[in-house]
């Protein structure tokens, strides 16, 4: 197994939380003196956390950065979840208005899925590794997982644009 170096993972979610936490903040030298300590933890397997403190031992944000496939995702624990809620529930809403419109114009098409939503990495009280959660369930579980995905990619712009790092699960066919 390669062994990594934990400032370079360090840096690396440093960097992606200068994206996230500070997007209007164009002035990223004045966002880096805020993020002052990065707590390191391989879990092997190609995954690693880091939580990222402030001066004050506050913890600012957690991450999980993945080998297969590569990449470096927000986690959110429960209180930040608690703080998203106005925020999935005008998501929710906006999802359920465009799946309804659509199957006024069209009948259903798609198969019958189950479990399809939209998720995002969760790490909760007395876990240790970070796990994909359902924010998001698809709207009007209907015959048809084509009535929800056209809307799709309207509902994911939105909730990335409101600062969440989500994905689009398709779930299992029924």
């Amino acid at each position: 197994m390669e062994v990594r170096d934990p400032f370079e993972l360090a840096a690396t979610a440093h960097a992606k939380a200068c994206k996230d936490l500070f997007q209007p903040c164009p002035d990223l030298s004045k966002a880096r003196t805020v993020i002052k300590d990065a707590l390191v933890s391989d879990h092997g397997y190609g995954q690693c956390v880091v939580r990222l403190r402030d001066s004050k031992g506050n913890f600012v944000a957690t991450y999980l950065i993945t080998d297969h496939p590569p990449a470096v995702s927000r986690v959110y624990n429960a209180q930040e979840l608690e703080q998203l809620k106005p925020t999935l529930q005008k998501a929710r809403e906006l999802w359920r208005k465009r799946v309804v419109e659509f199957e006024a114009s069209r009948r259903h098409s798609g198969t019958c899925v189950l479990g399809a939503g939209i998720e995002t990495y969760t790490l909760l009280k007395r876990e240790r590794i970070p796990k994909r959660r359902l924010i998001i369930r698809a709207p009007l579980q209907l015959q048809g997982s084509l009535s929800w995905e056209e809307s799709l990619e309207e509902i994911l712009r939105f909730l990335r644009s409101n600062g969440i790092d989500c994905d689009y699960k398709s779930g299992c066919m029924d």
